[in-house]
């Protein structure tokens, strides 16, 4: 039997017989493109009304069931008393209790220094249309308080589409989630500038490399923006590795800044900055430098072996929790694990200084500070905790402390 065609089918076929195999490879090439850079358009974003002291740890999101954890950053324990949702936030658990709309806990909650609130299969209903989960509960020193949970207005879709820088210099004008698709640098310059609200910034574990740590260049610089995270770099190399410029309500996380001359230093911004395990060690003078900026949380970073660990000037409010400035000396004889100079209400729990020419030096005669838990061993001698200022607190681990007489309770440091 023959098959007959006319010129044109005969065509077509040869066409695809031909270059079929070239449009498949596309049409694959497209969908795994789509897949790997589309998120999911319903991603909604939380977040804090006080985040310096009820901080997102986390949160996921599935169809209609939401996950948030929360992290108490207060610098003491807290007790959780009350939890109200609104709608369209349903029912669900909080730390395996079952909370109900409007209804009260079973019982109060008690939540340790850095630990963790944990809503779990809480039933969401919509976007960014509204609906708050309030945590009404008593800071340590017996105050009540509350913090509310909301969706971020207009950012929804924050994460809806990866932008991808591939070189430096990279200006972000734009909301969005912005991803580094390879290692930038070395560079001449500042590399990336964040001049957006409402910007995701994950490095993705990849680095920016300077070429002058003795420069004005920057890695990361963030100016005048607010709600801004940036997360997961590396950078080295660099006059500042991370420099945030009048940009308030932003979040440095599991970031590393080494071989630069300051690993992140903030200049007349806040309030409600957050620097959440970092590793700033290794610069040229201070891991952390804070001047001029107001109501920041740090937690569980690590400052190590600069010039100086942390210094913080005229920035009131600060919460300083478990973190570890330990092995910062100077040929002078003068480097600190922690320097706070003329900042009032700034409260240290639970940090870690030791072996340090200075460990803990609070300065200004006409402020007040708090200092709880920590441990302060191996400074030069009679240089643990020297206190400059009005310093309360108690049962800090250190040997030798200078004009401290409203510490209590100190516990003295084991012998080398």
């Amino acid at each position: 039997m023959v098959f007959c065609m006319n010129k044109k089918a005969q065509a077509s076929l040869e066409y695809l017989m031909t270059y079929g195999w070239a449009l498949i490879l596309i049409a694959t090439v497209i969908a795994v493109l789509i897949f790997v850079v589309m998120a999911p358009t319903d991603m909604v974003i939380f977040s804090s009304s006080d985040p310096t002291k009820i901080m997102i740890k986390g949160y996921s999101n599935i169809g209609t069931g939401v996950e948030i954890k929360l992290q108490n950053i207060t610098g003491g324990k807290i007790e959780v008393t009350k939890i109200t949702l609104t709608s369209p936030f349903l029912g669900g658990t909080v730390n395996g209790q079952t909370i109900h709309s409007g209804i009260d806990i079973e019982s109060p909650i008690p939540i340790p220094a850095g630990g963790v609130i944990y809503f779990k299969d809480i039933t969401y209903g919509g976007g960014t249309a509204g609906g708050t989960i309030t945590i009404d509960y008593t800071d340590f020193v017996g105050l009540p308080r509350t913090v509310d949970i909301k969706p971020t207005e207009g950012a929804s879709n924050l994460e809806s589409v990866q932008i991808l820088i591939s070189d430096c210099p990279y200006t972000i004008n734009e909301p969005g989630f912005y991803i580094l698709a390879n290692n930038l640098g070395p560079y001449e310059g500042t590399c990336i500038t964040i001049a957006a609200d409402n910007v995701l910034l994950n490095c993705d574990g990849k680095s920016i490399t300077g070429k002058n740590k003795e420069s004005t260049d920057i890695g990361i610089f963030s100016d005048t923006s607010q709600n801004v995270i940036v997360e997961n770099c590396t950078i080295t190399e660099f006059g500042d590795g991370i420099r945030l410029v009048f940009s308030s309500y932003t979040t440095l996380r599991n970031n590393t800044a080494f071989g630069n001359f300051n690993g992140i230093k903030f200049w007349k911004s806040g309030p409600h900055n957050i620097l959440q395990e970092n590793n700033t060690s290794n610069n040229n003078t201070y891991g952390i430098i804070i001047m001029d900026s107001p109501d920041n949380t740090l937690i569980n970073n690590i400052s190590g072996e600069n010039t100086s660990g942390v210094y913080i000037s005229a920035s009131n409010n600060s919460i300083l929790t478990n973190n570890n400035a330990s092995n910062n000396k100077s040929p002078a004889g003068n480097s600190t694990g922690f320097f706070i100079s003329n900042s009032s209400g700034c409260v240290l729990t639970g940090n870690v200084a030791n072996n340090n020419d200075r460990g803990i030096e609070f300065f200004g005669s006409a402020f007040t500070y708090t200092a709880l838990n920590n441990t302060v061993c191996g400074s030069d001698p009679g240089n643990d905790i020297l206190c400059g200022g009005t310093v309360f607190g108690s049962d800090n681990k250190a040997t030798n402390l200078q004009d401290c007489d409203s510490l209590e309770d100190t516990i003295d440091c084991p012998l080398p």
